[in-house]
């Protein structure tokens, strides 16, 4: 008798127990027809949601916020619609933990704001469009593999929270998200960026201060799977704040740094990084790792691109050299040196013009000129900087030189070595848009320096081209 009466007592307490478990847990809400958010017409049950409630929003229904929705997830079906007007849809829940669901498939409008759940990373779904600013506080947005979503607002920090990541794309096949709008930190709490498999496209400003408060930098991080494109400028904030780039980047505006020597932006093998604007320019300085890996020691292979619209200048690597180096720039001046740098890879004339100036463009021995150089695609070496590069054998290379005095006018070497003894040699090229002095009778309007060094017994060729 006694071993029943405790039996019961544990069933009864079972019972209770999931009860209490089911109470808490967010009922569904789902639209019957479009109306407004508190109205209980509008739903499934004649009863508007309440506190951490999910909604589904069905095709063909409007429903209209009439004051702030605090609901945990959100399914916006393909052809329904959300529309904030001035309230906010605030992340909530009744029982703190795990992610949430941002499915949209439709449209959410208004000027109000989305405001991020503070509890767990809201995960993002949907091919639909977004139309307002998004709050994080705590937690960030998760891109999974299904989500193909266009968000037409700022990514901002709101009130209260701290210090998170606010773009994270690590699980699945990858995802994609275009922001057309900026991604803002707060100075003080400090934001990061992780994005390990995503496609992300920001048509604005991505700003990663740092954190004042903590004394720490911001991250961020886009791996070998990963696609990061921003058309305006990435700035980065100091205490060690860091861009390490293992997939492929394009940063349309300017790289900006905290200018105190404790701003990174790394290249790892294997990656790609496309700079429309400046890299690190004063009085927004940083350091520049071209093809030295955080990760691995070196970064060969790795490319960097100059794509700019307008006159760009090199940037100097803190590491000395550049793995691949292209140049494809539509301005009219095209990219400039204003220090002497190595390319240990390729250099691709793509488009446009590299002047040199005073300074000295290294190449290796095993560096190749790619793209075809013409007179809109070349190195403009009529400074007292030479184009250089090295030779460890005999063999012959092209030097794609020429002016850009009135007329850009393409005017290469070819320097062909068939014997010799090369210790530690180079040939350096370049050239001058004048009569050579003391030049009398029938004469070009041109003449070449060649210089070389640590070659000797040797047999050379060389064809000048005009």
């Amino acid at each position: 008798m006694k071993e029943h009466f405790l039996k019961t007592i544990l069933l009864v307490g079972l019972l209770i127990f999931v009860c209490s478990l089911n109470s808490a847990y967010a009922a569904v809400f789902t639209s019957i027809q479009s109306g407004y958010f508190s109205v209980g017409s509008t739903w499934v049950g004649g009863v508007a949601p309440g506190l951490g409630d999910d909604i589904i929003i069905v095709s063909g229904h409007t429903v209209t916020l009439d004051q702030n929705a605090l609901v945990r997830n959100i399914n916006i079906e393909a052809g329904a619609i959300l529309i904030n007007s001035t309230f906010d849809v605030i992340g909530t829940s009744t029982s703190p933990g795990a992610s949430p669901q941002y499915i949209n498939n439709g449209s959410h409008n208004g000027t109000g704001k989305f405001i991020l759940y503070d509890n767990g990373g809201t995960q993002l779904r949907g091919n639909g469009v977004t139309n307002c600013n998004i709050e994080y506080r705590n937690y960030q947005l998760k891109i999974t593999d299904e989500c193909n979503l266009t968000i037409n607002g700022n990514i901002q920090p709101g009130t209260g929270g701290n210090g998170t990541t606010i773009l994270e794309a690590w699980e699945g096949g990858g995802g994609n998200l275009i922001i057309n709008g900026s991604i803002i930190t707060d100075p003080i709490r400090g934001g990061s960026i992780i994005n390990q498999t995503g496609t992300i496209i920001v048509n604005g400003n991505v700003s990663l201060l740092g954190s004042s408060g903590a004394a720490a930098g911001s991250v961020f991080e886009n791996g070998s799977f990963a696609t990061f494109n921003i058309s305006g400028n990435l700035t980065l904030g100091p205490n060690d704040s860091y861009c390490q780039n293992i997939g492929s980047m394009i940063i349309g505006g300017d790289l900006l740094g905290s200018g105190q020597n404790d701003t990174y932006f790394w290249q790892e093998t294997g990656a790609t990084v496309k700079f429309g604007g400046e890299v690190f320019p004063e009085p927004n300085g940083g350091l520049f790792f071209a093809n030295s890996s955080a990760l691995g020691g070196t970064s060969e292979p790795s490319t960097v691109e100059y794509n700019g619209v307008v006159s760009q200048n090199i940037a100097f690597p803190i590491d000395e050299a550049y793995s691949n180096l292209v140049i494809n720039n539509s301005s009219i001046t095209g990219v400039t040196l204003n220090t002497d740098i190595t390319i240990n890879g390729d250099l691709s004339l793509m488009n446009g013009l590299l002047t040199i100036g005073d300074y000295n463009l290294n190449l290796a021995d095993t560096s190749h000129i790619l793209g075809v150089p013409s007179s809109g695609s070349m190195i403009i070496a009529t400074g007292t900087g030479e184009l250089r590069r090295t030779f460890s054998t005999a063999g012959s290379f092209v030097f794609p030189v020429g002016d850009n005095n009135g007329t850009a006018e393409y005017s290469p070497v070819i320097v062909d070595f068939s014997a010799g003894v090369y210790n530690d040699a180079f040939v350096g090229v370049n050239l001058v848009n004048e009569p050579y002095p003391g030049a009398s009778g029938s004469y070009l309007n041109r003449y070449w320096n060649i210089n070389s060094s640590g070659i000797t017994d040797f047999t050379c060729n060389v064809q000048f081209d005009y």
